[in-house]
């Protein structure tokens, strides 16, 4: 049997990312799907098909829980980790991070308020 990976079904399933309050990823060959919920956080399914890094460190008016599913990301918040498959982070709300992402990485995170916006005609 043929089974399809999540990351091929996410698209028929889920609203996908349109863009993000205060995006600092540039051209990060970015697929994310988002998982709205009524209490207005958002689960995020995220993979990068290429590297990526953020410019310069920001903040989010979230906080961020998440876990690798695959690849390696850097992240800067506010000492260097680097995490890889199985590795957890959290950033809370107002924290300056930054980050470079390797291609191939894959994430699911969880954010305690809107973060990113849904393309047009998406979600609840």
């Amino acid at each position: 049997m043929n089974m399809k990976s999540l990351y091929d079904i996410f698209p028929e399933l889920l609203p996908a990312l349109s863009g993000s309050r205060g995006g600092v990823l540039h051209d990060s060959g970015l697929n994310a799907w988002i998982i709205p919920m009524e209490n207005g956080w958002q689960i995020a399914i995220m993979h990068f098909t290429k590297g990526s890094t953020s410019d310069k460190s920001h903040v989010n008016d979230c906080s961020q829980w998440g876990v690798v599913l695959d690849g390696e990301m850097v992240l800067w918040s506010p000492r260097k980790r680097v995490l890889k498959k199985g590795d957890t982070f959290f950033i809370s709300k107002g924290t300056p991070h930054r980050v470079i992402v390797r291609a191939g990485y894959k994430d699911i995170t969880i954010f305690d308020g809107q973060r990113y916006i849904l393309k047009q005609g998406q979600g609840p």
